[in-house]
């Protein structure tokens, strides 16, 4: 059950009654005017919280630690410029730091160690090197970097075949395999003619099996 306290133009969180909030494991806090957690009381039962959409421009918020069963944290859509001060949160499984100003993932590694799902779309990572804080992320599975409004990194293919080298737990990148990736590649095809190209084999595998 979620406790929606979207677009309520919050700028500090002793404004909310949190008296009930027990009866909630996600908490959505997206759109309002957060600068920090000061006032969010320890709450064990929360797994899921929506932090985009305000104006954090740091992830060090150390309230975060008093949510140890927190698994979904969202901080998409601030302005946050890097993942340094990210506190330890060992229960972490999905983290989307999308379209802030983060130039690297160094460090990452080290508050989130339990990963599974990382997205980072519409940041300023340019280059390869800065993705190295991966390779210590055991568990990532799933990647987001590009898209219609990629990180400049994105921009040489041999960078995105890189991450499967990088992190070998990585099955999809942008919802791509690491085959999907070199076959890419190997076409020099950017990705929407790819993905044009996939569809068509898909529609003729299609046809042959149904004739």
């Amino acid at each position: 059950m979620e406790l929606d306290l979207i677009g309520q133009d919050i700028a500090n969180l002793r404004q909310v009654d949190w008296n009930q909030a027990t009866r909630y494991n996600s908490i959505n806090l997206h759109f309002n005017r957060l600068t920090n957690l000061r006032g969010l009381p320890p709450l064990t039962n929360i797994v899921e919280l929506n932090l985009s959409s305000n104006h954090f421009k740091s992830c060090g918020l150390p309230e975060l630690s008093s949510l140890p069963n927190l698994m979904t944290l969202d901080l998409s859509g601030n302005k946050i410029a890097s993942l340094r001060h990210l506190p330890y949160l060992p229960t972490l499984r999905n983290l989307s730091v999308a379209f802030n100003f983060i130039t690297s993932l160094e460090h990452v590694h080290e508050s989130v160690p339990n990963l599974e799902q990382l997205d980072v779309r519409g940041n300023q990572i340019a280059r390869s090197v800065d993705l190295d804080a991966l390779a210590e992320l055991g568990q990532l599975r799933v990647l987001f970097i590009g898209g219609p409004q990629q990180n400049p990194v994105c921009s040489r293919i041999p960078n995105m075949t890189r991450l499967f080298q990088i992190c070998e737990s990585l099955q999809l990148v942008d919802e791509k395999t690491a085959s999907e990736w070199r076959t890419i590649q190997l076409l020099d095809a950017p990705t929407p003619k790819f993905d044009e190209l996939m569809k068509q084999r898909q529609t003729k595998d299609a046809a042959a099996t149904s004739a």
